[in-house]
This record gives structure tokens, sequence and C-alpha cells, in this order.
């Protein structure tokens, strides 16, 4: 005749056992007393009494446990409620998280996982609650934002070497902290510690000397990027391919799961800015395109092959840095990257045999000078000009030198 007192867990929805111990504490399941003036004979009447008490312990066990599996329910109808409202309201802000920034996107992307793990652990206990289709909004939103910016991508690659004069491009201190992490693996630690990366980065590049000038001339000398030990004279073309390079690669860091995606559009990128380059330089495309180059000369050629290097030299790193992103079965997607390799040394190589034929063209312009020179009897004008000859070909022969001598060693250890 009491009233039973249910005691529910606060952390979670009502189960069984915590219904079974609620109905002992409360005395449900005791003796039952005997009504006034009744005897009981001998052993019929005890059992009657324990037959009594069975049938209203079985009753009293099926309400609670239709008690529990209705608050079960309950629960995990409403957090499904809850985690399909999220999801649809994120669906319908596709397009504005596509002009977001990464680290934007990173910020919702990490609540709403806390979300979606608070949900499945609450309610969890008595069946799961799986926010599937949560996470996976969650990463379509993040592979469509990685579409975007790689379209961008490619599309100023693309603007930037039509335009572009092949001179040599200055290698600021930021961007050369850029190209330490490169190197480093840093890219891959995402947002955190990235101040003292760059601080560390700025050390290094005013260790090598910071704005050099030529001794005797007031122009200021551009500063060469540095990785490994070694220094390449690059375009501004290559510095914005490694920005963009960078940027993957902080997609792969925040969202592990794009990695794949991540290698696929790094090669394209890479890609078109070595059949860009060939285009342009090898094949004399520079003439017609935006910079409207007079003539490609052996500077040109040089600082493509300088370019080039740079890539070579990072792309070990890269490889490296996203072979521990991917899981093992996905290694074989790797060799994209050696391709990819292998293309820029064939590259590399063609633009060396062009260097060796611009030294033999200035040979045999200079000896066919010489060929009409007396040396028995050394005119005055004739001796000056072949002074002059002798002069011009010591000079151009050591530009060229210098030229192929840099471009050699952009190659890993070839030389004209």
């Amino acid at each position: 005749g009491g009233e039973a007192h249910l005691e529910v867990a606060a952390e979670g929805p009502l189960t069984l056992a915590d219904l079974r111990s609620s109905r002992l504490a409360t005395g449900l399941g005791g003796t039952q007393p005997q009504r006034s003036g009744t005897q009981s004979n001998g052993n019929g009447g005890s059992g009657g009494g324990g037959m009594g008490g069975s049938a209203a312990d079985a009753a009293a066990v099926g309400c609670l446990e239709g008690l529990a599996a209705l608050s079960l329910k309950g629960l995990q109808d409403g957090c499904d409620l809850a985690q399909k409202t999220v999801a649809a309201l994120l669906a319908n802000r596709k397009e504005a998280h596509a002009r977001v920034t990464l680290e934007e996107l990173q910020s919702v992307h990490l609540a709403s996982l806390d979300f979606a793990q608070s949900l499945e652990e609450l309610a969890g206990r008595g069946g799961g609650l799986s926010c599937y289709g949560l996470r996976s909004l969650l990463h379509a939103q993040a592979k469509h934002l990685l579409e975007v910016k790689q379209e961008q991508n490619l599309t100023n690659l693309a603007a930037a070497l039509d335009s572009e004069k092949w001179t040599q491009a200055d290698v600021s201190y930021e961007r050369q902290a850029l190209l330490d992490r490169l190197a480093s693996g840093g890219a891959f630690l995402g947002n955190r510690g990235d101040k003292g990366q760059v601080s560390g980065g700025l050390g290094r590049s005013a260790a090598r000397g910071g704005t050099a000038h030529r001794p005797g001339s007031s122009k200021r000398e551009a500063n060469d990027a540095l990785v490994d030990g070694s220094k390449f004279k690059v375009v501004w073309s290559a510095l914005l391919l490694v920005e963009m390079i960078a940027l993957l690669l902080s997609f792969a860091a925040q969202f592990p799961t794009l990695a794949t995606d991540v290698l696929t559009r790094l090669v394209e990128l890479v890609r078109l800015f070595n059949s860009k380059a060939t285009q342009l330089v090898l094949l004399a495309g520079a003439l017609h395109s935006g910079a409207r180059l007079s003539k490609i000369t052996a500077k040109h050629l040089a600082l493509t092959s300088q370019s080039l290097g740079l890539c070579l030299a990072l792309l070990p790193h890269l490889r490296a840095a996203l072979c521990a992103m991917l899981p093992p079965r996905q290694h074989l997607l790797l060799v994209d990257m050696d391709r990819v390799n292998q293309d820029l040394l064939e590259h590399h190589e063609r633009i060396l045999s062009k260097l060796v034929s611009f030294v033999g063209e200035i040979v045999e312009g200079l000896a066919r000078g010489l060929e009409n020179t007396d040396w028995d009897r050394g005119h005055l004008a004739s001796s000056s000009s072949s002074s002059s000859s002798v002069a011009a070909s010591g000079n151009s022969a050591g530009d060229l030198q210098g030229l192929a001598a840099s471009s050699g060693s952009s190659g890993g250890g070839s030389s004209a």
C-alpha cells in the first residue's frame, strides 16, 4: 500500500538494473502482510501467499521494463532529432561554408563533432545512436571547400605563369619560414605553434645574411630560397606554388580523412606548373603570352631550372609527410608523386641540353669573327676587334658557366 519511489540515474536513461535495485529498495518484492482475521492452514496457505507474491513481482518487473524501454526510446528519438536538425542547418549553409577560411571551417567542424559525440554518449547506453549522417555531411563540406580552393589555385597559378617575366623573385622571411616548415614536416602541425615556427624561420633567414648587396653596386640582390642547405634562385610563380602546396597540406593536417584528396590535388598543381613552364620557356610560348618577352635567353632557362630544382628538393619531404598521413592500403597512391618527380627531372635535363646548345651557338658565332683576324700582321683595328671579341666571349662564357653551374646544382648534382 505505500508509495514506491524510483531513483533515476542523472547521467543516463533508466535501465532494467536501475529499476530492479529501486524496486527491491522500496519493498515491492517483500512478503505481503496477511489480512486480519484470516488463518493460513499449513503449507497450503503459505503456498497461496507465495504464488500471490510471485505474480505481483512479475507484474512490477514488466511494468518497470516497459518504463525503461519507453525512457530509452524517447531519449534516442530526441537525440536523433537533434542531430538531424543540426545536419539540416549545416546543409543549408553549404555555399556559405565554401567561402570561409580553413580555420573558420575547422572551428565549425570541431564544434559539430563535439556535439555529435555528446549525443552518442548520452543515447548510447541502451542500444546506441550513431551520428553517421552528421559526420558524413561535415566530411562532404570539408571536401567541397578543398575543391573550391583547388579551382582557385589552378586558375591563379595559370594566370601567374602566363604573366611571368621569368626574373628572380625575392624570398621574404615569411616565405623562407614557410619553406622551412615544409622541409621539416611542420606544415602537418596545424595551427598550433605556427607563430613559433614562423619566428624560427625568420631567425634562420636572418642568419643567412638577410638582404644582400653586390659589391660596388647599390642595387639590392634578391634573397635565394634555401632548402636543405641548397640555395635556389626562383621566379614568383614558383613561390606562389609553394604557398598553394602549404594550403593543401593544412587541409590534410586539419582533416586527416582528406589526405587522399590532398595528394591528388598536390600532384595536379605541380604538373600544371611543370607543363606551363615547358610551354612558356622551352617552347618559347612566353613570346606570345601576357609577359610579351622579346626573346628567351639563357637566364630565363637557368631561372626555370632553379625553380624546378626547388620543387624537386621539396617533393621528398612532401611525400614522406603524406605517407605518414595515409593508411597503409593507400600508400600505392604515392606512385603519382614519383611520376611527377620524374617529369620534373626530364624537364630539367631538357633545359640543361638547351643551355649547352646556347654555349655552342655563342662559340660558333665568335669563331667566325676570329677567322677573319690576321694574327701574324696584327692590324690595329682588327686587333682591337679581336680583343673585344675575346673579352665578349669570356664574359658570355663566364655568365653561362655560372648559370649552368647553378642549374646543375638544382638538379641533384648534374652539370652542364
